[in-house]
């Protein structure tokens, strides 16, 4: 067969095309705010700072290394998720073709390799593409453990490693145990190290919970109240199906392809084939879906839900291979699976398009908006790590203020010692926001003006200068 022949040169170009369209454009887009959140902790020259953010602490200690090496620009520390997210490209090849064969390996990782979903969080500079990466490896493991090979200490390691890269790794761990509960009296003895680990690392996971609360989801309740659609799952949903209408529709063909196909299959047969993975698709976006409905407040963003792109990927790809090789298959339904195959192909590199669009909130334009002044200083109520890395380029000092009614007089004080001072606010505060204090300084006799700093695809920031006014000369 001639796929089998050139099967490591076809295996190559994948993940060679999977490399190259996450380095297209890599530094377009400026950071946003969570990227400088990061590269903020990446930079400081206390340790403990990979404990900082909500998430475990794993990618931040890798980041940390990765800037003290290459640099804080946007190409080298988003380079490093770019290594990761390829990576998952070719562990969902090498998984494809131990088990299911060529056609099965090509079609996981074109599918993976040409996914909008997983090219944005790979031109980012946070923790998905490794979260991403460590569920493609435990999943490996995990199927191979479920059909009894003797992989029990990977796939702990493997655990391990997906519970320290982000809190939500409890969904596909306890998802897991589930599985492993469904296995006969026998096998379920075989299995007992297996689920002490997954339960260990469930603890381990629910003792970062003291680093969250519901607070740190307040921010959710505005996107809950001002858009129904985030309710739910059309975001996640629009993503896994590559953004696009015509893969949209390649999707459905092959999920019918499974349907239909279960009407033969027992359970055991099932679980050896692409049902394996459905369930880590479906029943995730269900509990999010319920959580966001419960807890009034929008659980449902894609890259919380990146950990079911592998799992989509092995589901629809197997799915293809699967029917395709099936005994007694009709030309019809043969010519119908590879139209799917190329719909998905096509529409993935539609989607691809907005990827590359400058599609993040324009902060390194903001900087250099700021840059142009000088002796100036900035105020602003949003995270301090902002000013990392474009202030801090331009040796631009960054206060956070805790409390907004601190403003007014933090500025005069301010003005006391800088030319410039600067107010910052991201769109959703700005509009109101802007009009307020503008009044409050006018009626302290300073002169403001304000910025919109936007490009034609994301948010515009609000910038406001405040100065002491120009005496009048007599």
């Amino acid at each position: 067969m001639f796929l089998n022949r050139y099967r490591k040169y076809l295996y190559a170009f994948i993940v060679f095309i999977s490399l190259a369209l996450r380095l297209f454009a890599l530094g377009r887009s400026s950071y946003w705010i969570d990227e400088m959140v990061s590269v903020h902790f990446a930079k400081s020259p206390y340790w403990g700072s990979i404990f900082w953010d909500n998430s475990p602490f794993l990618y931040h200690l890798i980041l940390k290394a990765w800037v003290h090496w290459f640099g804080d620009t946007e190409v080298a520390t988003r380079f490093l998720s770019v290594i990761f997210s390829t990576s998952t490209t070719g562990l969902l090849i090498y998984f494809g073709n131990r088990y299911f064969g060529v056609i099965a390996a090509c079609a996981m990782g074109v599918f993976h390799g040409i996914s909008p979903f997983s090219v944005y969080y790979a031109q980012e500079t946070r923790m998905y593409a490794l979260f991403e990466m460590f569920t493609t490896l435990n999943m490996i493991f995990f199927y191979q453990v479920w059909n009894r090979e003797h992989k029990k200490i990977k796939y702990g390691v493997s655990l391990f490693l997906l519970s320290l890269t982000h809190y939500l790794s409890v969904v596909p761990i306890v998802a897991q145990v589930g599985f492993f509960a469904l296995k006969e009296k026998k096998a379920k003895d075989s299995i007992k190290p297996i689920l002490i680990i997954g339960l260990t690392l469930a603890t381990t996971l629910v003792s970062y919970l003291k680093f969250f609360s519901l607070k740190h989801l307040n921010w959710q309740i505005v996107k809950f109240e001002i858009e129904p659609r985030s309710h739910w799952p059309t975001d996640i949903l629009w993503s896994l199906f590559n953004e696009s209408w015509i893969s949209l529709i390649g999707f459905i063909i092959l999920i019918s392809f499974f349907i239909w196909n279960l009407r033969k299959a027992n359970l055991k047969t099932l679980l050896k084939g692409s049902g394996f993975f459905a369930p880590f698709v479906i029943l995730p976006i269900v509990a999010f879906t319920a959580a966001t409905l419960v807890l009034n407040r929008s659980m449902l963003l894609p890259r919380y839900l990146i950990f079911t792109l592998p799992y989509m990927v092995s589901w629809t790809g197997l799915t293809l291979a699967l029917t395709v090789a099936r005994p007694h298959i009709k030309i019809f339904e043969k010519r119908l699976l590879y139209l799917s195959f190329l719909m998905i192909t096509t529409g993935g590199f539609i989607g691809l398009k907005e990827n590359y669009l400058p599609h993040k909130a324009p902060w390194r334009e903001v900087a250099a908006t700021i840059g142009q002044y000088t002796e100036s200083t900035v105020f602003t109520t949003r995270t301090e790590s902002i000013k990392t890395p474009y202030f801090e380029r331009l040796g631009i000092n960054v206060e956070k203020l805790e409390n907004r009614s601190q403003m007014t007089e933090k500025v005069k004080e301010a003005l006391a010692h800088f030319r410039n001072v600067w107010v910052i606010e991201t769109y959703l505060a700005g509009i109101t926001y802007f009009s307020t204090i503008k009044s409050e300084f006018e009626k302290a006799g300073l002169s403001t003006k304000e910025f919109t700093v936007k490009n034609d695809y994301s948010e515009p920031i609000f910038v406001m200068l405040i100065q002491n006014p120009i005496p009048k000369t007599p």
